[in-house]
């Protein structure tokens, strides 16, 4: 009976030290998961920023040479899906990629259409041809109908 103990403590310390060695394993796996997604988001965002540079072509910059296949495919197609995009609502998302400095912005009118009362509680009088120096939520309502466009 007493070997009969021992091998079932002995049995008891190899459960113990594979319960051990299994919760290390899975903590590195854990955190070479960690490394690689972040890796992978960070990969991910400059493909982003190089697919929306300013350039007309970006096949020809030089960091498209060290893009893979796929990495490559990806930003030809959300630099498409962005260009379409800007179509459809009528501005050039690449042209105002910077934010503004300050709150106000310069926009020519486009429409004479009189009167505004716009959302900041001022009322513009929007004359064809004339620039106004406007607040910028003032600016986006009025550039959506179509009434004035960015200057800077």
């Amino acid at each position: 009976m007493t070997q009969n103990t021992q091998e079932e403590e002995l049995s008891e310390e190899d459960t113990e030290k594979l319960r051990m060695s299994s919760a290390l394993i899975f903590t590195i796996y854990e955190r070479y998961k960690r490394i690689l997604l972040a890796y992978l988001h960070t990969r991910f965002d400059r493909v982003k920023s190089i697919s929306t540079m300013h350039h007309e072509s970006i096949e020809n910059t030089p960091i498209w040479k060290d893009l893979s296949d796929n990495e490559q495919r990806f930003a030809t197609e959300y630099r498409q899906l962005i260009d379409s995009y800007g179509e459809e609502i009528g501005f050039d998302l690449y042209k105002h990629a910077n934010p503004p400095k300050g709150d106000c912005v310069e926009v020519e009118v486009l429409k004479t259409s009189g009167s505004r009362l716009l959302e900041s509680g001022k009322t513009y009088n929007l004359v064809q041809g004339s620039h106004l120096f406007i607040q910028l939520g003032d600016a986006e309502y009025l550039i959506q109908q179509g009434l004035v466009k960015l200057i800077s």
